[in-house]
């Protein structure tokens, strides 16, 4: 095996006209080596070996990555060579073959090589010869700058200054062709720039027959630009390239890093806005989807999102007014519903007031402007029949008391034709007949006595006999219901004074009078009684507490034992204080003015249209209701808090018991969003009092779910099985949505 000194040479990997390189193995250390050997015409010229051995000396002082290695130098039989390190990725060369490489690739390529060079001109080396052959990649692909053969020290001459032209010509700088010219780093610069512009054009910017018209393209004319060579490139990077190709050094990049730092810059941006068109290609598709399926809260949304990004995306503006209308055409129309829910609440009470004439008036005027508004045609008319019946009614008892019994009873039997369960027609009818038979009789003895044969007299005597006579037989038929209605009646009467007995107690705020008269009333009536005693037995007095700092009223939740999730558990708690509702966007507005907190993003400013100011704030994430809770100085609840505040102390399914229609914002209540705060009230509080604790928003926790946390009560986008005090959900802490909100509590 033929050696070079110590080094044992197995094949020849590249030679050129100035020197031979080798593959060689260096039997001490044991590894592979690339040995270069001074061709044997140049051995004996003392210039030659100099310059050869300058490489060495100048590339040994340089200790970076992108910078070959120098192991040793030495002679053999009167021939110099240099051990370096083994390169055997191959040269830049061999990867061009005159197409662009990939955009990616070039840069990181060009990144790595103006750190070798930002390296030597560090220490004061111009390289002179950066080219494609001068750049070989190591065993993990990292370019690695070899061959600092024209290499020339700054710190010895101040700059560069030759007497010819040293380098390759198609890769040198303008000033590098003058003899008179002062060489300096950015030369190294230009030469980078002329690599970077072959790998991304697939050429070299001048090509010629000879090395001096190439000269002559890089002293006078101007590079074409390299996008005209691959129409794929963008015209920042190709910016960025023609910079670094600028005739006076002055108007180049100031350093390597530089120039590699503004093509990645410009790449980067290419990056950046080519996720920023898919990001708004992709909501431009969700708000095709959002329109179609009329979610125009959404669509605004999103189109808001669309224009930070790009004011001018397609018709992302015009989508944008029309949802906004549209929008505004739901709220118009969810105001008018609430409007109408109001007024059909205020004519129900009113009919419960027995306040006919009003209530019915109120119905017409609604289903005048909404002919198919729920059941209000229904309740129309059974408002005008209870009108009906009250005027029958009054006008019997008007008749008794001006003595006129036979039309009394008439009207009582118009009356039972209506409602034969009428309780109260049932107890007057036979006081009518009575009447009607006394005066029948007394006719008949004044006909007696006076022995008349008057005809009118005669036919009053039959009408009294004809409507004496019905009224008993509706009286026979009626019997049974009559002594029914009159047992209700009475019932009822206790019922009303035991009740009115309560309301007094209530007034005077007799607590133990309240309890005996609740007890005694569920006796006879287990629902609403059973009812308002849980209630009296399990709110305090004083349970009710404003907090100063948000104002908000809080309940007192006494200390003690309750039935807790779906197995019932037994569990005890200390006394503590809960918000009656869920904390409303109006509140959460005062947390956001006195803290700079972020608001939510749906109300598209600092505070939240007015329309939802009463509305369960949303789109806060756990975090928020942190931050939140200790600005009130507040804390979120635990699940055993939340669940006895909602559910009271004997493990009922719902606030208010077994499941009821129209008691929560449920998904069977089709709202479609969330409702004002106690629109549900008082049917759908719980026994403490607390409000929405079933339905419209879902309300954090402090439990934790591994990484998540767990939320109560269920929302408006849930069935009702998720609204049951027992029911669980958890989600990260940083989410927020449409339908997560949340509210308080303190310690007793």
């Amino acid at each position: 095996m033929k050696t070079l000194g110590k080094y044992e040479i197995i094949e020849e990997i590249g030679r050129g006209g100035f020197a031979t390189v080798y593959k060689a193995r260096d039997p001490d250390l044991d590894q592979v080596v690339a040995v270069k050997v001074l061709h044997g015409t140049y051995a004996d010229q003392p210039d030659e070996v100099r310059r050869f051995l300058n490489e060495a000396r100048k590339a040994v002082k340089l200790r970076q990555r992108g910078i070959v290695r120098i192991y040793a130098v030495g002679e053999d039989n009167g021939v110099p060579y240099i051990a370096m390190e083994y390169l055997p990725g191959g040269t830049l060369s061999d990867r061009l073959h005159g197409e662009p490489l990939p955009l990616e690739a070039a840069i990181a390529v060009v990144e790595q090589v103006a750190a070798a060079l930002d390296h030597a001109h560090k220490h004061r080396l111009v390289h002179r010869d950066l080219k494609p052959a001068n750049i070989l990649f190591d065993d993990e692909g990292h370019a690695v700058l070899v061959d600092f053969g024209l290499v020339k020290s700054l710190a010895e001459s101040g700059m560069t200054t030759e007497g010819t032209s040293l380098g390759t010509p198609t890769y040198m700088a303008p000033e590098q062709a003058e003899t008179d010219a002062k060489v300096g780093a950015r030369a190294d610069v230009y030469a980078l720039g002329v690599v970077t512009y072959e790998m991304l054009a697939g050429r070299v910017p001048f090509e010629a027959e000879t090395p001096l018209s190439v000269l002559h393209a890089h002293l006078h004319d101007v590079p074409p630009d390299p996008r005209a060579l691959n129409e794929a490139l963008d015209r920042d990077v190709a910016a960025v390239v023609l910079k670094a190709l600028e005739k006076t050094p002055a108007e180049r990049h100031q350093s390597a890093g530089a120039f590699a730092h503004d093509l990645r810059g410009a790449w980067e941006a290419i990056q950046e806005a080519a996720q920023t068109e898919a990001s708004l290609a992709g909501q431009y598709e969700q708000v095709q989807e959002a329109m179609k399926a009329g979610r125009w809260g959404l669509v605004v949304s999103l189109c808001v999102e669309m224009r930070g990004l790009d004011p001018d995306y397609r018709d992302v503006g015009t989508l944008l007014s029309l949802a906004a209308s549209r929008l505004a055409e739901e709220e118009e129309r969810r105001r008018q519903e609430r409007e109408l829910n109001e007024r059909y609440a205020a004519a129900l009470e009113l009919l419960e007031n027995e306040e006919y004439e009003q209530a019915i008036k109120a119905l017409e005027q609604i289903l005048d402007q909404a002919p198919d508004f729920q059941d209000a045609g229904e309740t129309l008319e059974k408002a005008r029949a209870d009108l009906e019946k009250a005027r029958l009614y009054k006008s019997a008892l008007a008749k008794l008391a001006d003595g006129c019994p036979d039309e009394a009873c008439a009207h009582l039997l118009a009356l039972l034709e209506l409602d034969p369960d009428h309780a109260e027609a049932h107890a007057r009818l036979p006081e009518a007949a009575q009447d009607v038979l006394a005066e029948l009789e007394e006719t008949q003895a004044e006909m007696e006595r006076v022995g008349s044969e008057n005809e009118a007299l005669r036919a009053r005597t039959a009408d009294l006999e004809a409507k004496l006579t019905e009224a008993l037989a509706t009286l026979r038929k009626l019997e049974p219901e009559a002594e029914r209605s009159r047992s209700a009646l009475q019932t009822a009467r206790s019922q009303a004074g035991a009740y009115d007995s309560l309301l007094l107690a209530i007034e005077d705020r007799d607590r133990d009078q309240m309890l005996a008269l609740a007890e005694e009333l569920a006796k006879s009536d287990g629902s609403g009684a059973n009812r308002l005693l849980r209630r009296l037995e399990t709110k305090p007095e004083g349970d009710v507490w404003t907090n100063p700092q948000d104002g908000k009223e809080m309940i007192h939740i006494s200390a003690g034992d309750f039935l807790y999730g779906d197995e019932k558990k037994t569990m005890e708690l200390p006394e503590f204080w809960i918000d009656r509702t869920p904390v409303t966007n109006a509140e959460y507005a005062r947390f956001v003015a006195a803290t700079g907190h972020e608001p939510p993003k749906h109300w598209g400013s600092e505070l939240p249209p007015k329309e939802i100011a009463d509305h369960p704030v949303v789109e806060v994430s756990w975090h928020d209701a942190v931050a939140y809770a200790e600005w009130a100085g507040k804390r979120l609840p635990t699940e055993e808090e939340w669940e006895k505040a909602a559910r009271g102390t004997d493990g009922q399914e719902y606030p208010w018991g077994d499941w009821e229609e129209d008691r929560c914002n449920t998904k069977e209540a089709g709202v479609g969003g969330t409702t004002p705060v106690g629109q549900y009230s008082a049917g759908g509080d719980s026994l403490y009092g607390c409000v929405d604790t079933a339905g419209n928003v879902w309300e954090w926790t402090v439990a934790e779910e591994g990484s998540n946390r767990v939320l109560r009560g269920g929302s408006w986008r849930n069935h009702r099985g998720l609204a049951r005090c027992a029911a669980r959900e958890w989600f990260d802490p940083g989410v927020s949505g449409r339908h997560l909100g949340f509210r308080c509590v303190s310690p007793g």
